[in-house]
């Protein structure tokens, strides 16, 4: 078929020989071109999305919009890709996927469908900020009754409980702001809108009040006294087989630790439950020094959620660790990871006296 010209010449009607289909080219402001399949064999349609398609050019180039745009799930889609092959080039953790992606998903895609990336406005982003505060209340998540997600490798379904039913945190609602503002930055990155059209994406604040609200409790010292006590008992009580006497003495450190240092859990210790993966203090993230008090204590080197960050501890961290060194002997698996359960041949290790600091 020959081809054929709509208004003017700006618009070029014809087809290929390797598809049935019709494609049209458009002539845009400053001497380009663009093409693109019109997705159907009958003519008559295809003419007259051509022009739908042309007046959708001309006013986009008046408004200095760009001509190549995509949705806002296309490009939350290829956002997540982009973060994709950054995790397998090394780049980023892998945990960075797992933990974006649900809020991609369940959030972000669902109230933007439909719309494209550069339409988006800074009055919609105040919208969605509402629309995702009553999400779990009235919203699409007021039905939600159960929640299925993969740990360790198997599929579990847990019903929604009251932490849904009210107001995410405002430290929620600033992460997933962090995941919108990245989308928007690779739309720009593309080519799909221009650096003046992204919208504010405004910071929730964390007022003091709210801090203290959502704030876990902390152990009073009569409460931290009575724990130790009950660790020496449960630790020393008889008719324990070597095994479990060694894990009650890894929890009894592993909390004294915690309770000695300020480290969060999972700079401690984690196996993460979707890549199962094991990560936290080894001895290598451990340096022994003494305080200008003339102190003996340890410098920890830790990656949490935070990042990296260097913690030094009280004395009986210390205490804790020398004691825990003394299993490592020959094992070279001891010498790798504070927690690992020694050989029998390993010597056994002597109960700290949890009153003696």
């Amino acid at each position: 078929m020959a081809t054929v010209r709509l208004r003017d010449g700006e618009v070029s009607l014809y087809t290929r020989g390797d598809s049935k289909n019709y494609y049209a080219g458009y002539r845009l402001r400053g001497g380009g071109r663009l093409q693109e399949s019109l997705k159907t064999k009958n003519k008559a349609v295809a003419k007259e999305r051509a022009l739908e398609r042309y007046d959708d050019i001309k006013a986009r180039e008046k408004y200095g919009l760009t001509q190549n745009t995509v949705s806002f799930a296309e490009a939350a889609d290829a956002w997540l890709l982009h973060l994709t092959k950054e995790v397998a080039g090394g780049a980023r953790k892998p945990r960075t996927v797992i933990d974006y992606t649900p809020a991609v998903e369940h959030y972000l895609k669902p109230y933007f469908a439909g719309r494209d990336v550069d339409d988006i406005k800074s009055a919609d982003m105040e919208q969605y900020r509402t629309w995702r505060n009553e999400y779990w209340l009235s919203g699409p998540g007021a039905k939600i009754r159960t929640i299925t997600y993969i740990r360790t490798g198997v599929e579990v379904t847990r019903p929604t409980n009251e932490k849904y039913r009210r107001y995410p945190a405002p430290r929620t609602i600033n992460g997933e702001n962090v995941i919108l503002r990245c989308i928007l930055k690779h739309a720009v990155a593309q080519g799909w809108m221009l650096a003046n059209q992204v919208p504010k994406v405004a910071q929730a604040k964390l007022t003091t009040s709210d801090s203290r609200k959502r704030a876990y409790p902390h152990f009073e010292r009569w409460e931290y006294h009575k724990l130790k006590r009950f660790m020496t008992l449960w630790v020393n009580s008889n008719e324990q087989s070597e095994g479990e006497r060694w894990r009650r003495e890894a929890i009894q450190d592993f909390i004294l630790i915690l309770l000695n240092s300020g480290l969060r859990e999972h700079e401690l210790f984690k196996k993460d439950e979707r890549t199962h993966e094991r990560r936290g203090l080894r001895w290598r993230d451990v340096v022994w020094f003494t305080s200008k008090g003339n102190v003996e204590t340890v410098e920890l080197h830790v990656d949490g959620k935070t990042g990296e960050r260097t913690v030094i501890c009280q004395r009986p961290v210390r205490v804790i660790l020398e004691r825990r060194r003394k299993l490592r002997a020959q094992n070279t698996k001891i010498q790798i990871s504070l927690w690992r359960c020694p050989t029998a041949h390993s010597p056994p290790a002597t109960t700290l006296d949890s009153e003696s600091y």
